[in-house]
This record gives C-alpha cells, sequence and structure tokens, in this order.
C-alpha cells in the first residue's frame, strides 16, 4: 500500500514539477495578429475588439483591446505561450468569440510571426419568435422508418405525440466486439451482474454489451415528400458567430436524404463544422413546382452515439415560404424549455 502511496506521489510532482518548468518557456518571438472583420465583403468599423494571449499560469494573460479601424482592422503583437482568443462587438450584430484559434504548437512548429485572420459579423436583422429545441433522442431499430415532428418536437405514433412528419429516421447498428477481452472482459461481467444484483435489477448480457461494446451504425435522415430536403451549410457557417449560419434558408441546393456514420471505441473522425437548412410540408403546383413550404434549421453536426442515440437543435419556422430562421432566443414558440432542451443560438 506503502509503495502505491509513494508512486501516485513521485507522479504528481514530476507532473508539477513538469507544469511548472513548461509555463516558464516563451516562444522565442512575438506574433502579430490581424483581426479582418467584414460583414458582406464590406468592413466593420468602430467594433469593440480584443485579443487574448493566453498563458498557463494564473493572471499572466495578456489582452489587447480596441476598435477595428477604417478597413474593420485591429491587431496587435504578443507571445502564444499557451493559445490565442478573440472577442469582437458591436451594436447591432451577432458577436464574434473564439478560443484556442491560435495555439503554442503551431507558433513552434510553424514559426507563425504575422498572421491575419478574416472574420465574418453578421448583422441583427430580424430576429422571430420560432420553435426552437435541442433533442436528445433514442432513435429506434428496426425495418419501418420513424418520422419526427419538429413542429411538436417528438416522434409520430406509436412513439411519441407529433402530427406532421417532417424527417424519417434510419439507424443501423451493429456490434463489433467488446473494448476489452480474456479475463478482464469477465471480470467486468461479473461486477456488472454484481452490481445489477445489489440494485435490484435484472441483469442481462443485451445491456453489458450496449455499455461495454464496440458498435458501428449509419444513420439515414429523409424527407418524406417530393421537392422537400436538406441542404449542407458548410462555406457559409460561421462557428465562432453568435448567428451561425445565414440569416435566410437556401432556396435551392435540397438534397432528399443524407447519411451519417459513426463508431465509438476510436479516434473521433474530424468532420468539420456545419449546419443544415431543412425544406419541408411542401405542396406542389400543378406543374410540379414548390409552391408552399416549411423551412427550418440544424443550428451544428449531428452528435450519433453508434447505439442508437442522436443529439440535434433546431429551428423552425411554422409561416408559410418564410426563409427567416433568426431565431429571437427570448420568444421560443415552444415556451419555457427544460434547461437541457433550451436553443441560445440565434
Amino acid at each position: 500500500m506503502m509503495k502505491v502511496f509513494l508512486r501516485g506521489m513521485l507522479g504528481v510532482m514530476v507532473f508539477w514539477i513538469q507544469a511548472q518548468a513548461f509555463g516558464q518557456l516563451e516562444p522565442e518571438f512575438e506574433t502579430r495578429v490581424v483581426l479582418q472583420v467584414k460583414d458582406g465583403g464590406a468592413p466593420v468599423v468602430g467594433a469593440d475588439a480584443s485579443l487574448g494571449f493566453l498563458h498557463l499560469r494564473k493572471n499572466s494573460d495578456v489582452w489587447l483591446k480596441g476598435k477595428t479601424d477604417g478597413a474593420g482592422r485591429f491587431g496587435g503583437s504578443g507571445k502564444v505561450v499557451g493559445s490565442l482568443r478573440f472577442s469582437v462587438r458591436k451594436e447591432g450584430y451577432y458577436s464574434l468569440s473564439k478560443r484556442r484559434t491560435l495555439i503554442r504548437m503551431d507558433v513552434d512548429e510553424r514559426k507563425v510571426k504575422d498572421v491575419t485572420f478574416p472574420l465574418v459579423m453578421r448583422k441583427r436583422t430580424s430576429p422571430e419568435p420560432l420553435y426552437a429545441k435541442r433533442v436528445s433522442l433514442e432513435v429506434p431499430s428496426g425495418d419501418s422508418a420513424f418520422e419526427f415532428d419538429l413542429k411538436e418536437g417528438d416522434w409520430l405514433p406509436p412513439k411519441g405525440g407529433g402530427i406532421r412528419a417532417d424527417l424519417r429516421f434510419e439507424i443501423g447498428r451493429e456490434f463489433k466486439g467488446y473494448k476489452v477481452k480474456g479475463r478482464r472482459l469477465e471480470e467486468l461481467r461479473q461486477y456488472s451482474k454484481k452490481s445489477s444484483e445489489a440494485n435490484g435489477e435484472v441483469w442481462s448480457e443485451a445491456a453489458f454489451m450496449k455499455t461495454m461494446g464496440k458498435w458501428s451504425s449509419q444513420l439515414e435522415i429523409k424527407v418524406p415528400d417530393e421537392k422537400e430536403g436538406i441542404a449542407v451549410v458548410d462555406t457559409d457557417y460561421v462557428p465562432y458567430c453568435e448567428l451561425r449560419m445565414p440569416h435566410l434558408a437556401y432556396e435551392k441546393g435540397y438534397v432528399p436524404s443524407r447519411v451519417w456514420t459513426k463508431e465509438n471505441g476510436g479516434p473521433e473522425k474530424d468532420v468539420g463544422e456545419r449546419g443544415y437548412f431543412l425544406r419541408t410540408r411542401v405542396k406542389l403546383n400543378e406543374a410540379g413546382e414548390v409552391q408552399s413550404a416549411h423551412y427550418s434549421k440544424i443550428i451544428e453536426e449531428i452528435r450519433i452515439d453508434p447505439r442508437g442515440r442522436i443529439e440535434f437543435a433546431y429551428v423552425f419556422n411554422p409561416t408559410v415560404n418564410d426563409r427567416n430562421l433568426e431565431f429571437d432566443s427570448s420568444a421560443n414558440l415552444f415556451g419555457k424549455l427544460p434547461m437541457e432542451e433550451q436553443v441560445r443560438s440565434p
């Protein structure tokens, strides 16, 4: 027991010494950082901007503050010891903010001495009361598709209280084996059984597989009717802005389905940052053209647990043919939602 304690203390001391030593290291040079802020190609003048050169020790951070000039630029120099953070604010615009824009490793490896960050700042135009909700749902597995009502925020019967289908979800799951093998696997199985018994629960191998297994899944989201669809927002996606996506949903570019794949038990794949516009509840005229529709947005990449759970945050406009999805987060048409279901992004 004493040996285990001493080894633990030694590890803590080594970590502390390394952290202190690293905290004293600084790059040999300062990095000149410039924020170039524009809105639709026009410079945003007179915005309050700040650059934070973050250090590893408390009270050592260096902040540079000022206003963007006539070209929408603000800059300054400092040593990137930990990471760089910026923020930009102006009345009538959605704020910009990002941590870890530049990190020490970038500076050391690429010798970054001068860098300009082109930034997009979006105006507050006409925020509206809309339906907005963050959902975390178990996706039923089976041969049939399960439909979701964006306005009601729920599955259609028999799984929920939805009324009209906006999206159809199909998910396939495959068990790829356990995360551990041999003796360790059996130890964990026995521990799981004892824990279930102690809690008065019935233990099952299926539940154990779900917890300790490696899974692969494929999620397909479809739209029910013709001319409805999903449009990817990537080049227009601004993750550091309060309003990440354009004010208006796209007029074109909708496809009838999209597929996501996910595995657990391994490194995460970088899929980039993006959102999605949705066109649903479409009615066609005699020529087969879109006469009316409802528009929505999924404001960030869908999170998928390959065992069958999905999470996403969306905004739905109940007004026919209104493509405006600039959400007034103080006027959610769902009313007051639980904290975990609230959407704060416009």
